[in-house]
Order: structure tokens, then sequence, then C-alpha cells
């Protein structure tokens, strides 16, 4: 639903995972202006943000797992932290969790896909693995 409501702002100045949003701006806009067009979207749509759950004038914010800042998007160090922390995975569903982590991140790591060739080449040799 929220794909359709703003579908002509979603990848210009707002991101959106189901009913989470974010207004950004970077094109040189103000930022005023395209909260008015969200406000007014909302408006024409009947439908209304839950103000506890609202920040206004972040420089930057977690938002799915990711950190939003002026800069782009960067990975949460914490997210990174506890990649890295993590033992070496020991049967199929640790390796498919860690495949899991490493694809949330992977747009953060220099050459990612050649990095877990060796993750994915084991998931599908592995027994009782789904890759079959």
């Amino acid at each position: 639903m929220i794909d359709l409501v703003f579908s002509r702002q979603i990848g210009r100045n707002i991101e959106a995972y189901i009913n989470d949003l974010i207004v950004k701006n970077k094109e040189g806009r103000s930022h005023l202006e395209d909260l008015r067009e969200t406000f007014e979207t909302l408006r024409q749509h009947g439908l209304h943000f839950n103000p506890l759950k609202c920040v206004f004038g972040a420089e930057a914010r977690k938002f799915m797992g990711f950190m939003i800042t002026k800069c782009g998007i960067e990975v949460d160090a914490k997210q990174m932290t506890a990649a890295q922390q993590k033992p070496m995975p020991r049967n199929t569903t640790e390796i498919q969790y860690l495949n899991g982590k490493l694809a949330a991140l992977g747009r953060f790591i220099s050459r990612s896909a050649d990095k877990c060739a060796a993750f994915f080449q084991t998931l599908k040799t592995a027994p009782n693995s789904h890759g079959h």
C-alpha cells in the first residue's frame, strides 16, 4: 500500500519499507517542500503518522539496519562488529544465516560475491540443502 501511495516520491525524496518512511533530500530542494509533499499525500489518502515514532531534522538515522546520513547509506557499525565476531559456521543452517547477513552487508564489502563464493558452494553441495 505504501508503495502505491508514495509511488511518485519513492526513490526521489522518500525511502519506504512496509509502513516505515524516511523523507530525504539530496537534490537541492527544500526539505520542508519534501515534508509538505509527504503530508499532503498522507492527507489525500486519509493516512497519518504515529507522532511517537516520528523524528524530524535528524542528520543521521538508523533505518532497516543501515545508517542513513547526509553522505548516503552506511553500514551500522554494530552490525559489522557482530558479523566479524560471530564464530565460524558449523552447519548448513549457520552458513545460511551467515549468507543472509553477508547479503545485507554486501553493498559495503568490496567484491563481496567473490568473497562469499565458498559459502555459496558449500550450500549447493551440502546434504539436506535446498539448492538442489
